[in-house]
């Protein structure tokens, strides 16, 4: 099952692991609110699964999956190799993770080994700050900012910009509403203030840069 709200990137992960003989791809998902209904009827043995979703992130989905009699194993694939995203990602029960720049191999690697029940990290995910594979025991990663969606990161960086709601919202073709919502919603999530309090964290986390 593949999970990723690029429909471009879903056709293309459906090629790559189709051309398995032993893998077929029973369904893609590229709403993240459509994932329960979408396993409960094709039951799949492995879901491949992005973190950064508008809406509801991955963290949510494996969070979610939790609650379900027979879950399927978790591939994540996704462009953040932060530490604390991939010890987070063990901690919620992901099998596998695997970064969008690796060589395509990697992810079909990663599939068949969590598919035989084995950890799988992808390259580029190995020294100082990362978890060894197996490393089971880990707490969640408590970094507010990791809860973040990727709508609510991409109102957080054009906020912080210098945009106001009123250019957010045609920039990314939604309301206005819904733009407050989620400035929000990331005001509340990392305990921000002032619009300055915004902007220092945006800088922080290199989202913006100074000139």
């Amino acid at each position: 099952m593949l999970v990723d709200d690029h429909p471009l990137m879903l056709r293309g992960l459906h090629a790559l692991l189709s051309s398995h003989a032993d893998v077929s791809v029973v369904a893609q998902v590229s709403d993240a609110t459509q994932v329960t209904s979408c396993l409960r009827q094709m039951r799949p043995q492995v879901m491949v699964l992005d973190l950064m979703m508008p809406e509801h992130n991955g963290f949510d989905v494996m969070a979610n999956l939790a609650q379900e009699h027979s879950p399927p194993r978790v591939v994540v694939l996704t462009m953040m190799n932060e530490s604390g995203y991939v010890r987070r990602a063990l901690a919620l029960g992901a099998m596998g993770y695997v970064l969008k720049n690796a060589a395509s191999t990697e992810l079909l690697e990663a599939v068949l080994c969590v598919a035989r029940g084995e950890i799988y990290l992808g390259s580029g995910l190995a020294g100082d700050g990362y978890p060894a594979p197996g490393a089971r025991d880990l707490p969640p990663d408590d970094d507010p900012f990791n809860s973040l969606t990727r709508r609510e990161l991409e109102i957080l960086r054009l906020v912080a910009d210098g945009l106001t709601n009123n250019e957010v919202a045609v920039r990314l073709a939604i309301g206005v509403r819904t733009v407050e919502t989620h400035r929000a919603n990331v005001m509340r999530k990392l305990n921000l203030r002032s619009h300055r309090d915004l902007i220092r964290l945006a800088i922080a986390r290199k989202l913006i840069e100074l000139e």
